[in-house]
């Protein structure tokens, strides 16, 4: 089989499809944009380790298997801390929709979420618990040396949040889409 041949095999089979995106993105957008109310964006600390020499500290980015865990155990902390005890026992939880962007452009690997928070909580303390969440974790940024900004940043979601934080995901895989 020649190579014009395969990918015409491979369209028929339903790949280089982006309506598969769309669909998913309209989706998110129109349907669980309601229930996802909260969208947060979060930046990971660079690992530190001893050089070669074992003279010097030097850093190095996280790889996206690392950024997946460090974005799982912070869903974890913050599940903790909003539902306490009920997240343990009983199962309780926020629902989560998380990408991981910057895999394949000039960009630092960083997360993006939507969250669905309880109905008796506000804004300002769902955004109290994340700052908690992300002190407990200790695996992301919380402000920047140089310019002692915020790192993470928590806003109201809607529909547009939803394309936004789905825009680097392709039409073949979803590989960067974490239902958490």
């Amino acid at each position: 089989m020649k190579l014009h041949e395969i990918r015409e095999h491979l369209k028929k089979r339903g790949a280089y499809n982006d309506k598969l995106r769309v669909a998913l993105v309209d989706w998110l957008a129109t349907e669980k944009s309601k229930d996802m109310c909260m969208g947060i964006t979060i930046m990971p600390k660079k690992i530190k380790y001893m050089s070669r020499k074992g003279t010097e500290l030097a850093e190095r980015h996280v790889r996206k298997d690392e950024l997946v865990q460090r974005a799982e155990r912070f869903v974890h902390l913050l599940n903790s801390c909003i539902y306490k005890n009920a997240y343990k026992r009983s199962g309780k939880k926020l629902d989560c929709v998380m990408t991981v962007e910057g895999e394949r452009s000039c960009k630092d690997l960083h997360c993006h979420f939507a969250f669905g928070k309880p109905h008796t909580m506000t804004a300002k303390e769902f955004n109290e618990l994340v700052k908690k969440a992300l002190a407990m974790s200790d695996d992301f940024c919380t402000y920047s040396e140089r310019t002692k900004a915020p790192q993470h940043k928590v806003d109201i979601a809607d529909g547009e949040w939803m394309h936004y934080m789905t825009k680097e995901l392709d039409g073949k895989s979803f590989a960067n889409l974490h239902l958490l």
